[in-house]
Parts: structure tokens; sequence; C-alpha cells
């Protein structure tokens, strides 16, 4: 996670979140004294709030089954 925090760090991004399509798994992070934290680790039904997004939430499944449908119609 070094590579994606440095980059995400030199993108500018007060946060960022990374996904895990095996274990199903959404891990969020948000930039806190000029580092990065985690503020949140969900999964299945979990419901992942933005920090930065104010009023923007979504369920990993949602996530993961966006996916899954771009991955279908590209077939």
């Amino acid at each position: 996670q070094p590579a994606q925090r440095a980059d995400s760090a030199a993108a500018g991004a007060s946060e960022y979140w990374i996904g895990d399509p095996q274990q199903l798994t959404v891990t969020a992070f948000r930039i806190e004294n000029d580092d990065y934290v985690e503020f949140a680790s969900l999964h299945n039904n979990g419901q992942l709030t933005s920090q930065v997004l104010h009023g923007f939430q979504i369920s990993v499944d949602a996530i993961f089954a966006a996916g899954e449908g771009r991955k279908s119609s590209q077939d």
C-alpha cells in the first residue's frame, strides 16, 4: 500500500479506497497530518461513506456488482 499512498498523495487525493475483489472488501483511507490513515474496512453489505464527498454513500456489494457488470458487458 505504500505505492498507492504515494500515488494518491502525488495526485492530491484527500481520500482513496482500495477494493479487494477476492475478499470482497473495501478499505478506505483519508489524509491526516500529511499521511494516510485507514478510516473504514468493510465487506458484504457494509455501507461506505465518503468523508470528502459529503452525502456520498455506497454499499460494498454495489461496488463489486458494478465491476461485474463492466466485465460481463465486455465478453
